[in-house]
């Protein structure tokens, strides 16, 4: 894998962390313009779309993803919606126009979906204060059960080193989205108690 490709994977998956935790934070807690997010859904569905259109392991990070959303009922806004709607339809347009089908591998996806589901049950638990375990609270609070998974399946051999470190970007995309809108949160607690 060249130089030039390893780093727009590893952008990528940073913007796609980056942008789905906007998204939420725009959808949920009404924290962000929710026009700005659904420009936002139209460009992490087209970067997630393309990446599983050109690339069966990054396809098999992505597509887990969305089912352990999906599975997790957390596509629960239209902006969710259009991303995945964009992600799944540009893979397929692709390789219908260019007669370029290619398996996706199929083990990555069933760990990683299942990693998902427990890291959103498991943070939602969290969330809720039914952990009391200190080291499982910021574990679940992190999510990192889905980064621990895909460590597991690079030893094992079913992912290559670079979509780990690809994955573990979407992950600190994620989380500085997540303590950016922390601060925005506290902030307009403040102004409105002011």
């Amino acid at each position: 894998m060249d130089l030039v490709y390893s780093a727009t994977l590893l952008a990528g998956f940073w913007v796609l962390g980056q942008g789905i935790k906007y998204i939420d934070s725009a959808f949920d807690d009404k924290l962000f313009d929710q026009k700005a997010a659904l420009l936002g859904a139209f460009i992490c569905g087209i970067i997630m779309g393309s990446f599983i259109a050109l690339d069966p392991f990054a396809a098999s990070v992505c597509i887990a993803i969305i089912l352990g959303v999906a599975f997790a009922k957390k596509i629960d806004n239209i902006a969710f919606l259009i991303g995945t709607v964009l992600s799944l339809s540009i893979p397929i347009l692709i390789a219908r126009s260019f007669d370029a089908f290619y398996a996706i591998p199929i083990v990555p996806v069933i760990v990683l979906v299942i990693g998902g589901v427990f890291d959103e049950l498991g943070n939602d638990f969290a969330d809720k204060g039914r952990i009391k375990n200190k080291l499982l609270v910021f574990f679940f609070q992190w999510r990192l059960t889905m980064e621990l998974f895909a460590g597991i399946l690079v030893f094992a051999g079913y992912l290559p080193f670079i979509y780990w470190v690809a994955f573990a970007f979407f992950d600190l995309g994620y989380h500085m989205a997540t303590l950016y809108s922390e601060r925005v949160k506290q902030t307009t607690s403040r102004l409105a108690k002011s």
